[in-house]
């Protein structure tokens, strides 16, 4: 099997949340990875910026958007594998501890 390409480079295994969702987007996108998993995925990673700001609208943080937003890609992620998927998930995992 061929390694798996990335969006964007990381350091020591380690990806930042943005990396990840770009990753995210990167995985979902390909057309021959098609599922409603990934489609659901993918518009959820699109709209982050769109949760954050609903939030603010409805008397809440943006971070609470996001902590709710996140949550929703990364049940969306669970056909997704490889080193990539496994660095990503973690990234996502990581921030959703931050923001809890």
């Amino acid at each position: 099997m061929p390694e798996e390409t990335t969006v964007g480079y990381f350091q020591d295994g380690v990806m930042t949340i943005d990396q990840a969702l770009a990753e995210v987007k990167s995985w979902a996108g390909n057309p021959h990875q098609s599922s409603a998993y990934s489609n659901s995925a993918l518009a959820y990673a699109n709209a982050m910026a769109m949760a954050k700001l609903e939030a603010v609208q409805m008397g809440l943080t943006a971070d609470k958007g996001e902590h709710s937003q996140l949550l929703y890609v990364l049940s969306n992620l669970q056909y997704w594998r490889g080193d990539v998927a496994k660095r990503a998930k973690a990234a996502i995992k990581a921030r959703i501890k931050e923001l809890s």
